[in-house]
């Protein structure tokens, strides 16, 4: 690496909160409280789409699915969490459970192949979801 800036990418008109980079794709998302998720092509640095998941709240923490390269997990400040397609920004789930903001998502596949979401969040909760 040079150290040398490439592209801007994650332009919000609030905090911006979180990245991720998908390992299969030339894709980059980024998330900010003003409940936006923005989806750039890394191959010239442009936004292809904008996602917005309700009128209030926004997001703290991005994750792509390592078992789906088309699934984007993003965690709200509401208490959400929105798995999302970042080929067209569609909601394919939302999974509720959390009454305060979601701070940090890990995602797992246990030995017998079923998959996991773990969270913790700001109302002193780590919860576990099965997809």
């Amino acid at each position: 690496m040079t150290g040398e800036i490439n592209g801007v990418i994650g332009q919000h008109s609030d905090s911006c909160e979180s990245i991720a980079i998908s390992s299969t794709q030339p894709i980059a998302c980024s998330a900010g409280i003003d409940s936006k998720i923005h989806v750039y092509d890394l191959t010239n640095f442009t936004r292809r789409l904008t996602v917005t998941v309700g009128e209030f709240g926004g997001f703290t923490k991005l994750i792509f699915s390592q078992y789906n390269n088309n699934c984007l997990i993003a965690a709200s400040t509401l208490g959400d969490i929105s798995l999302i397609d970042p080929r067209d920004g569609s909601i394919t789930k939302t999974i509720k459970g959390h009454v305060a903001s979601v701070n940090d998502i890990k995602e797992v596949k246990l030995h017998d192949g079923t998959l996991m979401l773990a969270t913790a969040g700001d109302d002193h909760q780590c919860l576990v979801f099965r997809q």
